[in-house]
Formats: C-alpha cells, sequence, structure tokens
C-alpha cells in the first residue's frame, strides 16, 4: 500500500430527533452503553471528557476481566451539538494485533425532519480495515436510530 494514501471513509444518516438529542446521544455515557455494541460486545466502561484535549475511554466486553477491546483517544476540537474530532485508538488487548491510530471527525447537522450524523474516520492500514469499521459504524449508526426511535 502507499503509505502516502490516507484510506478513510464517511457514513452518515438522518434521525428524526433534534440535532441536541442526536449529539448527547453520542457523547452520554449511559445512552451510548445502550445503543452501541462494538464488534457485538457490551460496553463496559464509559469515559468521555468531551472537551479540547479531553480524553475518551471505552471498554467493551469481558465482564469483570480484562477487556475484548479497548479504545482511547482525544478531543482535539470540539463544538456542542455541531463537530467533534478525536483520535481513536483502537486495541484488542487479548488477541496480537496492532493497535490501530485512527482520526475520527463526527458532524452533527439540522435537517427539515430532524438531524444528521456524518462520521468520518481517517487513517485506516488497508481495504480490508475500511470495510469492517465501515460496515461497523453503518450498524452503529443504525443501532442508534433504533434507540432514539425507542425513546420517542
Amino acid at each position: 500500500m502507499d503509505k502516502n494514501k490516507e484510506l478513510s471513509f464517511e457514513v452518515e444518516k438522518e434521525f428524526e430527533v433534534p440535532v441536541k438529542t442526536l449529539f448527547k446521544s453520542w457523547i452520554d455515557p449511559e445512552s451510548l452503553k445502550q445503543w452501541w455494541k462494538p464488534m457485538g460486545n457490551s460496553l463496559t466502561k464509559v469515559e468521555n471528557n468531551v472537551t479540547q484535549g479531553g480524553s475518551v475511554l471505552y471498554e467493551a466486553g469481558g465482564e469483570g476481566e480484562e477487556p475484548i477491546l479497548l479504545i482511547k483517544g482525544k478531543y482535539e476540537k470540539v463544538i456542542d451539538d455541531e463537530l467533534l474530532v478525536y483520535s481513536w485508538n483502537f486495541n484488542l488487548p487479548k488477541n496480537p494485533v496492532e493497535e490501530s491510530l485512527y482520526k475520527l471527525e463526527v458532524k452533527f447537522s439540522e435537517t427539515s425532519n430532524g438531524s444528521r450524523i456524518h462520521v468520518n474516520q481517517k487513517n485506516l492500514k488497508d481495504e480490508e480495515a475500511l470495510v469492517v469499521h465501515r460496515e461497523g459504524w453503518e450498524k452503529g449508526l443504525q443501532d442508534l436510530k433504533s434507540y432514539l426511535s425507542s425513546k420517542a
């Protein structure tokens, strides 16, 4: 692969809720635990200091043991209800894989019927990773939509 070519992808979805509700569901630890199941695992720990320079920590799976998935990052840019830019360091502690250092840019916007989220994930190492992560985000956004619909 050409190291100078950055692999990234974008996904988006519309929601029939106000943008403020969508943003809160993306960052609130208790909401995240309800809808986001990375790699099919429930979140067991969420720390989300949503300020510029603030930290992100998600642990998933392995209840009572070492997590199956660990995600750490730092917020680089935060505009409430509009934009989050942060690092997304993806690690599988129980599997001998290289830690992945991604960047997420998540935009929230109003639509005529509610709101839209637009996710751009950068720094993927190959096409296989791109496909797996895109499918994961598409499922995650559909799960977020189902979660928000159930609360309406």
